[in-house]
């Protein structure tokens, strides 16, 4: 029996796509935990320092591995 592909696999999507570097997707998810950082600060009425801090201290773990 012949099989018949609507999509490609996993792999086959795997296969085509660049990698990204580590220090890339490093450098682009600090623009954004940034940005958060951020938005947090001008909207101080909706988040607390904790709020903030817990985000800074996630992020500095994640670096950390």
């Amino acid at each position: 029996m012949h099989e018949t592909w609507l999509s490609p696999t996993a792999e086959q999507i795997a296969e085509k796509e660049e990698k990204l570097s580590w220090s890339s997707a490093v450098s682009i998810i600090e623009g954004v935990v940034m940005e958060k950082l951020e938005y947090m600060t001008d909207y101080g009425n909706d988040y607390t320092e904790d709020d903030r801090k817990k985000v800074e201290d996630a992020w500095n773990r994640i670096l950390k591995g």
